[in-house]
């Protein structure tokens, strides 16, 4: 378990996308990637910061529907534990 740094939680698109801009013009790779229940976990990697976006999508048929949202959680590299290529 990582301990994150920084975490940013939001639903709007707009902002959502702004901040994926950001993370790519730093020259951040994506690492990883993990699809789970209704969850989507990507996890971005730069020289310093490592960047997990977990998208949540609360849409179920039978029981209700609510947009997704996100949560940006920064770390330092030296507190995530992962590196690229591990």
């Amino acid at each position: 378990m990582h301990v994150a740094d920084i975490t940013i939680s939001f639903s709007s698109e707009p902002k959502f996308n702004e901040y994926m801009k950001s993370i790519k013009g730093y020259g951040c790779k994506l690492v990883y990637t993990e699809i789970e229940d209704y969850e989507l976990l990507k996890v971005y990697q730069g020289a310093n910061f490592t960047f997990e976006i977990r998208t949540y999508s609360m849409d179920h048929p039978d029981l209700y529907k609510r947009p997704p949202f996100s949560y940006f959680s920064i770390y330092f590299n030296t507190n995530y534990g992962f590196k690229q290529g591990d």
